[in-house]
C-alpha cells in the first residue's frame, strides 16, 4: 500500500512539473487581433487593465509593481528571456 501511495504522489509530482502553463493556454477575446497575443494574455491575466482611447485605440496598464512583477514572469515561463 505504501508503494503505491508513494508511485500515485510521484507520479502526480511529475504531472504538474510537466504541465504547459496555464497562462498560454488562455486566450482573451481582446488579444485575438493582436500582434502579440502571448504579451496580451500574460497582461491581461495578471492584473493590467484595458482602457480605450477616444481615438479608438486600447491601452493596457497595471497598477502595482508586483502586477509587473508577475507580467515579466509570465512573459519569461512561455519562452521569452527578457520578459
Amino acid at each position: 500500500m505504501f508503494a503505491a501511495a508513494t508511485k500515485l504522489a510521484l507520479i502526480a509530482t511529475l504531472l504538474v512539473l510537466f504541465a504547459p502553463s496555464a497562462d498560454a493556454q488562455r486566450t482573451y477575446r481582446y488579444c485575438e487581433k493582436s500582434k502579440d497575443k502571448l504579451k496580451c494574455n500574460c497582461w491581461l491575466s495578471n492584473g493590467a487593465v484595458l482602457e480605450r482611447k477616444p481615438d479608438g485605440k486600447a491601452v493596457m496598464r497595471t497598477t502595482t509593481q508586483w502586477d509587473m512583477d508577475r507580467i515579466i514572469a509570465c512573459l519569461q515561463r512561455n519562452g521569452r528571456p527578457n520578459g
